[in-house]
């Protein structure tokens, strides 16, 4: 009896352990490959990866947090809009040129052909997105 009473109690703590799941490895850091272009000036601002060490959920979290891209962002009827990335701003929205952001990476950017709004849009590290200041679409 004492053996198998000592079976069962050993069975019981494999199997407990056995579904446990490891620690996760994961971090509160994001990284995303960044590319800002100043197509009216034919100029690549940035175009590097760049790490935010905070947990962040949607692309605007993460410029939110990018200090090095100085970008400031307003809150609109279709939720966030970039008015202005590493010193460049959009001076006149009726006329342009207008800040776009594009990725041939992010599923939901491949998946609808075109990015949601930035405060729409989640992101998985390693994603790569490219913004372009242009006075077209």
């Amino acid at each position: 009896m004492k053996k198998l009473l000592m079976l069962c109690l050993s069975l019981c703590l494999v199997g407990c352990s056995a579904t446990q799941k490891p620690e996760s490895s994961s971090s509160d850091a994001v990284t995303l490959h960044i590319t800002v272009i100043n197509e009216v000036e034919d100029e690549t601002l940035f175009d590097d990866d760049l790490t935010v060490e905070k947990e962040v959920s949607t692309l605007s979290d993460f410029l939110e947090e990018a200090d090095s891209l100085e970008v400031v962002m307003e809150e609109g009827e279709y939720g966030k809009t970039i008015l202005s990335i590493c010193g460049v701003a959009t001076e006149d929205w009726n006329k342009g040129p207008w800040w776009l952001f594009e990725s041939d990476t992010n599923q939901a950017c491949v998946e609808a052909g075109m990015c949601p709004a930035a405060s729409e849009l989640t992101i998985e590290d390693g994603d790569s997105f490219t913004f372009t200041y242009t006075d077209t679409f």
